[in-house]
């Protein structure tokens, strides 16, 4: 199934291709730009089953027989490939090594301290649209609530918020 997850259209409204990928079923082949052949999971237990099967389902394209993730991105600029080099793209004792280091921060109980935190911040995103006739959704709550929060997680001054939101910006 062909999906060109650019088009303005789907952009627009994701729902109906969603929905036409499901219809197609939970595991769904399909193309992907500069990707390529891709499996897609549909639903959430899929998705479950698929990041709970290290033997079967891989990051790394080079752990199933295929090139590299490097070899994949040959023309990413160099300051920009290091971002390859994740945990999120990173397959067994690698990824299971990054996980231990940071996992301890992302535990429940770690994540509840901070919740009366992030409901603060949460709450002034939302203030700062009041009374406003129109508001871009996306730059005013989506973006900075999650750069927010991993500040918040990477211990940083909130006077450094802002400058950490530039810096990560589109």
């Amino acid at each position: 199934m062909a999906v060109d997850l650019t088009d303005p259209g789907v952009l627009r409204d994701p729902r109906p291709t969603l929905e036409r990928l499901g219809a197609e079923g939970p595991l769904v082949r399909a193309r992907l730009p500069i990707l390529g052949r891709v499996w897609l999971a549909t639903d959430d237990a899929t998705c479950r089953a698929v990041l709970k099967a290290p033997e079967t389902f891989v990051r790394d394209p080079a752990h199933a027989g295929g090139p590299s993730l490097r070899r994949v991105f040959w023309w990413l600029p160099p300051f920009v490939r290091p971002l390859l080099n994740n945990p999120s793209q990173m397959d067994g004792a690698d990824h299971r090594r990054l996980r231990g280091l940071v996992g301890h921060a992302f535990a429940r109980a770690e994540m509840e301290d901070l919740r009366p935190e992030l409901v603060r911040i949460a709450d002034g995103l939302l203030d700062d649209m009041a009374g406003k006739a129109r508001v871009d959704l996306v730059t005013a709550y989506a973006r900075p609530l999650p750069v927010r929060a991993i500040c918040l997680l990477l211990g940083l001054r909130e006077q450094d918020h802002a400058k950490a939101a530039r810096d990560s910006a589109p």
